[in-house]
């Protein structure tokens, strides 16, 4: 007497398969949290501590140079803000007269 098993395989392949997925979705999802509100500076900062031992400097930064723009343009981190440079030697008198 043979017995059909299949019906029950696929079944436990699918779960398999949900399972796999499903943990590859939190994986993603804890990683993006980690990330989430970071400047640039401080996201390349945090990239580069973990990937440079691993692939050496130069690789890590010319990974990080193609990762940080995709993570900004996606919204997960901010841009830099820009420090505007002021001249504090000038008076009010001669900002006026220009």
């Amino acid at each position: 007497m043979a017995r059909n098993k299949g019906p029950i395989r696929s079944l436990l392949k699918l779960v398999a398969f949900a399972g796999i997925v499903f943990s590859a979705g939190r994986f993603v999802a804890r990683k993006k949290e980690e990330y989430a509100g970071l400047t640039e500076s401080q996201a390349r900062d945090k990239l580069m501590e973990k990937m440079a031992p691993k692939v050496g400097d130069d690789t890590a930064t010319e990974i990080a140079d193609q990762v940080i723009p995709k993570m900004r343009d996606r919204g997960l981190i901010k841009s830099d803000p820009i420090e505007e440079v002021t001249d504090v030697s000038e008076t009010d008198d001669q900002i006026v007269k220009d």
